[in-house]
């Protein structure tokens, strides 16, 4: 008699292809691939997913989860009061630790993203903006003050999280501290008034 086949849930074969992912990136995630991780035929994964891109498509999503969380967590983890400042060095350390994920989500066209634009347009990031016009001193200058603030800011840390997650450069937390706050100290005094 013949042993049953080992099942494996539609759980289990995203973490496999994720766990690919985290290694080498997109491209390495093929059927054969997932199977190997598993230890399987490639059954399972064509019993959950009409297709690699139906898989490919649940990485992604799982991936922008885990850069999610990672986000909204670092400043609890490692006790930063200034949440702005927070979720800005949150993003960078994603890149850093999790480098071809960064890479998946931002710079592979794996995952669909209208455009830098749309990725810091202030009409998706309101609480961002409430959390950034918590923490800066001075009143706006305009209307779009803080809108135009977080943008500046945010393409700020993408561009460092960006050459990181490239191995284009390499600095300490205090360094990327004392960069972010330097940054959003100009940013402020352009947009603010009476900002110090």
């Amino acid at each position: 008699m013949t042993p049953a086949p080992v099942q494996f849930s539609r759980e289990q074969v995203i973490e496999a292809a994720l766990e690919l992912a985290r290694q080498g990136g997109m491209d390495v995630v093929s059927a054969r691939t997932v199977a190997a991780r598993l230890g399987s035929s490639t059954k399972p994964v064509f019993t959950w997913f009409d297709g690699m891109g139906d898989l490919l498509d649940a990485v992604a999503e799982r991936i922008n989860v885990l850069f999610g969380e990672h986000l909204f967590h670092y400043g609890e983890t490692h006790r930063i009061a200034n949440q702005f400042l927070a979720i800005g060095l949150g993003y960078i350390d994603f890149a850093r630790q999790e480098r071809n994920l960064f890479q998946i989500l931002f710079m592979s066209g794996n995952v669909e993203i209208e455009s830098l634009a749309a990725l810091v347009h202030p009409e998706a990031h309101q609480e961002f903006i409430a959390a950034l016009a918590a923490c800066v001193k001075g009143a706006p200058k305009y209307e779009s003050s803080y809108a135009d603030l977080f943008r500046d800011i945010w393409l700020y840390v993408h561009g460092i999280a960006s050459m990181i997650a490239c191995n284009d450069l390499d600095l300490t937390d205090d360094e990327i501290t004392a960069h972010l706050t330097g940054a959003m100290h100009a940013f402020s005094n352009h947009y603010l008034k009476g900002a110090s």
